[in-house]
């Protein structure tokens, strides 16, 4: 036997081996393989056609931020999926009323019923991932950070990960309210939703003087209607 078919087995040996000794880890592969299938069958998927803009063979990354002015847009960039895991990174002993701001957000947007907002304890685990930052060399209060995959043919862009911050340098002066309304609009932009000047919205840009509307929510339904 050759020593590099020996190396193989050896190596096929120590993977197998380390599967039966840690069965969540086939757990977890399993799920990152499904999801990887659902995002690539979305991304091709004739029966659902979404904006062309920004076409690229290659995947893309916007940030979307709560501000005065309008930010790079995600033109259409939805899940490929319906059930969505959300993962809190915020200290409830340090930052309590950002802790409460997020999970006030995610219940809210639970609520309408468009998406299902699942809380995990594993943060490899989570297409979602809800924290803070400290900034004061921007001027934005939020930001949702966005990855997703483009269609180089169609334009049809699909998430596949989104982290959103709450900055705490603006928001430690604003009032819980408005931290709510804070975070229902950077959870929004990670659910799809796009920035909104022409109407009363959670989702204009400046983020924090309303809370979800039903247009919100009709806005969604309308992305996830396939």
């Amino acid at each position: 036997m050759k020593i590099s078919r020996i190396v193989k087995l050896i190596i096929v040996i120590v993977g197998i081996t380390y599967l039966i000794q840690n069965p969540s880890k086939v757990a977890e592969g399993k799920v990152w393989v499904g999801n990887q299938v659902q995002q690539w069958v979305a991304l091709f998927d004739k029966n659902t056609s979404l904006p062309n803009d920004q076409v690229s063979a290659e995947p893309g990354t916007v940030n979307t931020t709560t501000d005065h002015q309008d930010a790079t847009h995600l033109n259409g960039a939805v899940w490929a999926k319906k059930t969505l895991n959300v993962y809190f990174d915020v200290a409830a002993d340090q930052q309590p009323a950002y802790l409460q701001a997020w999970q006030q957000a995610f219940n809210n947007w639970n609520d309408v019923q468009v998406l299902t907002l699942v809380q995990v304890q594993n943060k490899n685990q989570a297409d979602i991932v809800l924290t803070t930052e400290n900034r004061g060399d921007t001027s934005q209060a939020g930001v949702a950070e966005t990855r997703f995959l483009v269609n180089p043919v169609t334009g049809k862009k699909v998430m596949t990960h989104v982290v959103a911050k709450l900055n705490t340098h603006y928001l430690d002066d604003y009032t819980m309210a408005r931290k709510i309304n804070t975070a229902e609009h950077e959870l929004g932009h990670a659910l799809g939703l796009d920035h909104v000047s022409n109407r009363v919205s959670v989702m204009q840009p400046q983020g924090s003087d309303y809370g979800i509307q039903q247009s919100d929510v009709s806005q969604l339904q309308a992305l996830y209607a396939h």
